[in-house]
């Protein structure tokens, strides 16, 4: 296969012949692994290769190749030095590094590497039939970029000319190659010099903020602190890009050579060194580049970062250091006479004290720009949006039409104490108090109706507060957020389900890399330690071949370990974050901060616990005493452990050192969580966290939207995406449920849209990291700071209030067109089992244990505090509404079975201001079948989500399943609500994502060990209600007649009976 390959590439040219400054052939290789480590390299007898294969292991790839054409000795032959990347294309940035053997710290994700000195560009695929394809896509872009390039380059040259004139058109050509290349390949006038040089200046100058920074690690400072990071506008860096014509090739030249060339290692996006401080920066484009402050603009550009930031960790303090030759080099190159002046003043600062310490100079460098260039000054274009006042408007007309209902039965009670003087049914008065939170998702559904019926429509295409329906302007230039991909797993299919969202995630990884990002992957893997070696071992090699850090923790009651929560989620993401934040901890106080620690950190395999702090007093107290004493000492050769240590500087702390400390930190904190939990890989969580379910799909171009509107919207927690529905069977059950999900996401969408808070659903959102620790809390059973409730089912409903609580919103996204997929309930017992757990949930957050009533009071401090908080009125009755609409659905089948029985014996004295149960099921058919359906269809046809024929006939073939399916919820979220007062334990399992084969011959034993208890019940009530009509066998005065009397109550007791068995297909397999 690699010697088929390597003659393929050959035939298409994308290998070399000779390299032209040397005359020699270039080294063109295919590499293909049969194993862990191994790979098969095609020519194998070319010692040139050696460093190829070896980077190419540590990257493990599947195949590798290097592209060596022409074109790709084109670009690196005239590419800028301090140049990390090339923008192929507006949307994908290629990675640079100087030689093969920094190739193994490269970004796996971009998949792409180009080779500075070798005039290589190394392409690698996990897939060995994609590897020809990847290659023969790059060819082509890289064509595109150089005639682009070459083509604008001809038209500057044009006007340049027409500008100075005919006698030197060379001297307004826009080049940005360095002094050396310009010399040695071509004088300016050639087309060489002045036509390709726009491959690193005009080309590149939408990337010249994107300087080669350590991007993953300055993203990853100290995570158990809040994000404090400044954001800097550089309007005058934009204004630097786009310079008038005598000072093209001038400017761009100074900004590229002199930026600092800091190694990159994105092996692992985390395992970097903290040298800079983090900026994002917002282009905005700039009419009169002489309004701009010239110091401010040429030294952000050069300077990107020399202003540490608040939360920087210790290595920060010694970053900004630049030694003294390179000052001058950076002054000699400044066109602009502010900073000249700044940087002459500091070159003589820093001759005048050439006795001081490295440390002291440092100072020196960083006091003179900070003091220019305050960031915080600085104007920041955080985005303000509107608030949609439909939302309140009719969650204010909700809460009065209740308020009126409950005031008319009142009234009733009222009128007929006074006609007959029967003061005694006042005593029912106080069930009003009941009755308007139960009833109150009624009304709410009843203006919503209205509204979706006759209200507008185009806020589901705006933006808002809460909402957003189109992608936000992509006009991020500065470094981009590291973004954590964060996936619980329990027992699910690695093949069917964990590789196919693994995949998505990959992809969606790559792309926002080659945009300038960096993301991976942080499996909780709960599931690890519970299946089979075997298994255990294939999941493992699987992570490791993709690049995914995982936690497993022990299973639940092995050596003492208690897995909390009944749903065990919350206590499985709660593990992996204080993992993480152990780690970072440790690294944070454990990376060395002068040459000597550091010299000790190479020599010693072990070193990790340095006591700084009696190290630095012990220095303190020598130089007092050498102060008091006055004393002298002479030059003399000193031992090196005895010398003044200085602190580290920019280039002494590298990548590999920060991945052995990584690796330590882990190894040293991951027994002290528990000694027989596991983790490998990369498990740092970055600034953001999108949260995803092991059976989710997600868009490919996503994380760069999420990490703009995230950024210019810091008061955002969580951005939610809409999700579509991910099918993966034929199941009939499965179709409808994926029709009721997407008529949820349409009614979330059109309230979000007209101004409500947004809903938290626990997967497919962004979650800022750092607010995630602003809302964390001190868990009362074991005094540890927890981020997920462990002790609420419905974690996700929780920490939304929290966060809500805590200053930040939720936001409900819709502009990636369902993109982001989500696998339903695959049986109705799974889905009746997440009924359950919200319903559970809902009294979990709401209601304290029955027997804690006399001394907390019936309301959780939870639902108080967030009652009485700063928190939307609106959203507030909105939030209560859906909390006890499940009331409402478990009082439909006891409440049907005591209305049937006091109307059907009561009823020739039955109280007026009594409302039968054949009414009650009148108004809920009217509003929630009929009106919902109607209202659905015509806002779902206004907003153009398909057309009116589809959409009514999408409706009436789910209609009648639907009904079903709801008409046998009661009882089981009756058995939820009632659980958690009375103190009765409910447990689930994880939820089926993938459908096993079953047939009828299995499902009836299980129907009947599941539902036992209702299918007995609902028997005996039609027994009683077909008993009630006979009266041979009941009284006359005992016996209940009446179609309108027995009617709900049979039609109750029917949809439970038959709720396993007509939503169950595999009740239609009959295998043998």
């Amino acid at each position: 296969m690699a010697i088929h390959l390597w003659r393929a590439f050959k035939r298409d040219s994308l290998f070399g012949q000779t390299n032209e400054s040397t005359s020699l052939d270039v080294p063109c290789g295919v590499a293909i692994r049969y194993g862990k480590g191994q790979y098969v390299v095609c020519p194998s007898n070319d010692e040139r290769l050696n460093n190829f294969c070896h980077s190419v292991a540590v990257l493990n790839t599947e195949a590798a190749m290097t592209l060596t054409s022409s074109v790709v000795a084109a670009i690196t032959t005239r590419l800028a030095h301090s140049r990390s990347h090339i923008p192929v294309t507006p949307s994908q940035n290629i990675q640079v590094v100087d030689t093969m053997k920094d190739l193994a710290g490269a970004r796996k994700a971009q998949n792409a590497c180009f080779i500075r000195r070798e005039n290589t560009l190394v392409v690698w695929a996990d897939q060995v039939e994609m590897l020809r394809e990847r290659a023969r896509d790059l060819e082509d872009k890289m064509i595109t970029l150089v005639w682009n390039s070459s083509y604008q380059s001809n038209i500057n040259n044009v006007m340049a000319s027409s500008k100075a004139g005919a006698q030197t058109p060379a001297l307004a050509s826009p080049t940005a190659t360095s002094p050396s290349t310009s010399a040695a390949n071509s004088t300016p006038a050639t087309p060489m010099s002045s036509t390709f040089p726009s491959v690193s200046s005009l080309a590149l100058s939408s990337a010249l903020s994107q300087t080669k920074l350590d991007k993953s690690f300055r993203n990853h400072k100290r995570s158990y602190t809040k994000d404090s990071a400044s954001f800097i506008s550089t309007g005058a860096a934009v204004s630097s890009n786009t310079p008038s014509d005598d000072e093209a090739g001038e400017s761009k030249e100074v900004i590229e050579d002199s930026v600092n060339d800091l190694p990159a290692s994105p092996t692992s996006a985390l395992m970097r060194p903290n040298i800079h401080a983090r900026h994002v920066s917002f282009s905005e484009p700039v009419a009169d580049t002489d309004s701009v402050e010239p110091a401010t603009s040429q030294a952000d550009a050069i300077l990107p970062s020399s202003h540490p930031s608040s939360r920087s960790s210790s290595f920060s303090r010694t970053a900004s250091f630049i030694r003294q030759p390179e000052a001058a080099k950076v002054a000699a190159t400044l066109s602009n006479d502010a900073t000249t002046s700044t940087l002459a003043r500091l070159q003589s600062e820093s001759s005048r004290s050439s006795l001081a310490s490295a440390e002291e100079k440092g100072k020196i460098w960083n006091d003179a720009f900070v003091g220019e260039l305050d960031y915080e000054k600085q104007d920041v274009e955080y985005e303000q949006r509107p608030l949609s006042y439909i939302a309140p408007f009719q969650h204010g007309l909700a809460v009065a039409l209740d308020i009126v209902i409950c005031f008319l039965f009142t009234s009733r009670l009222f009128k007929h104490c006074l006609r007959d003087g029967d003061w005694s049914r006042i005593a029912l008065t106080p069930i009003m108090f009941i009755m308007f939170p139960v009833i109150l998702f009624f009304c709410d559904n009843i203006i919503g109706i209205i509204i979706q019926i006759v209200g507008p429509v185009n806020q589901l295409h705006q933006n808002s507060l809460y909402y957003s329906g189109k992608a936000p302007e992509r006009k991020l230039t500065g470094d981009l957020p590291h973004i954590t991909i964060q996936m619980p797993v329990y027992k699910e299919s690695l093949q069917g389900v964990l590789m196919p969202t693994i995949e998505s995630v990959k992809k969606a990884i790559t792309t926002y890399e080659l945009q300038g990002g960096t993301a991976g992957i942080v499996v909780s893997e709960d599931g690890m330690l519970l299946v089979d070696e075997h298994e255990q071992t294939i999941r493992k090699e699987f992570y490791e071949r993709n690049n995914v850090g995982w936690v497993a923790r022990p299973g639940h009651n092995q050596d003492g370990y208690v897995r909390k929560g009944r749903f065990k989620k919350a206590s499985n993401l709660n593990f992996t974050c204080h993992l993480s934040v152990a780690v970072e901890r440790m690294m944070d106080e454990q990376r060395p901060e002068t040459l000597a620690q550091l010299r000790k950190f190479h020599s010693d395999p072990e070193y990790l616990k340095l006591d700084r702090e009696a190290d630095q007093n012990a220095d303190a107290e020598t130089q007092d005493i050498e102060k008091d004493a006055e004393i002298t000492r002479a030059p003399c050769p000193q031992d090196p452990a005895d010398e003044p240590s200085e602190p580290l500087g920019p280039d002494d702390w590298t990548d590999a050192d920060e991945t052995e400390l990584y690796r330590r930190c882990l190894e040293t904190c991951l027994p002290k969580m528990h000694p027989l939990a596991q983790a490998k890989g990369n498990i740092r969580i970055g600034q953001l966290i999108l949260m995803i379910d092991s059976d989710t799909r997600v868009p490919e171009d996503c994380l760069l939207d999420a990490a703009t509107e995230m950024t210019l919207s810091p008061e955002i927690g969580v951005l939610q995406h809409c999700s579509g529905v991910m099918l993966v069977s034929d199941s009939y059950f499965e179709l409808c449920i994926a029709f009721f999900t997407r008529l949820v996401n349409f009614a979330i969408s059109f309230t979000v849209a007209n101004g409500d808070v947004a809903p938290f659903m626990g997967h497919n959102a962004i979650l800022r990291w750092s607010a995630m620790q602003e809302a964390a809390f001190v868990d009362t059973e074991d005094g540890v700071v927890k981020y997920w409730s462990e002790s609420h089912v419905s974690e996700d409903f929780d920490m939304a209030l929290r966060l809500l609580m805590s200053g930040y919103i939720t936001r409900w996204a819709t502009y990636s067109n369902n993109g982001f997929e989500e696998g339903v309930s695959l049986t109705c017992d799974d889905e009746l089992n997440r009924w359950q757990k919200y319903a559970f949930g809902c009294s979990e957050l709401v209601l304290h244990r029955l027997w804690e009533w006399p001394f907390k009071g019936p309301f959780t401090p939870l639902f108080k505090t967030f009652l009485c908080s700063s928190a939307p009125i609106h959203y507030k009755f909105s939030a209560s509404s859906y909390i006890f609409s499940y009331y409402a659905i478990a009082a439909a089948f006891p409440m049907t079975w005591a209305l049937y029985l006091v109307e059907g014996w009561c009823y020739p004295v039955l109280d007026p201001s009594f409302l039968t149960p054949f009414r009650i099921w009148v108004a809920v058919v009217v509003v929630f079948t009929i009106g919902g359906n109607v209202s659905q269809i015509i806002a779902r046809y206004r907003a153009k989500v398909d057309s009116l024929f589809n959409l009514v006939k999408e409706h009436a073939a789910w209609m009648l399943p639907m009904f079903v399916f709801f008409g046998g919820l009661s009882y089981h979220v009756c058995i939820a609500l009632l659980s958690h007062p009375l103190g009765i334990d409910m447990t689930w399992g994880a939820t089926n994502k993938d459908l096993a084969e079953s047939n009828f011959f299995l499902e009836v034993p299980l129907i009947w060990k599941r539902f036992w208890k209702v299918i007995v019940l609902c028997t005996v009530t039609i027994a009683v209600v077909i008993i009630m009509q006979i009266t041979a066998i009941v009284p006359l005065s005992w016996s209940i007649q009446g179609f309108f009397t027995y009617w709900p109550l049979l039609l109750t007791a029917v949809s439970h009976l038959i709720y396993p068995i007509a939503l169950n297909p595999a009740l239609l397999r009959f295998s043998f």
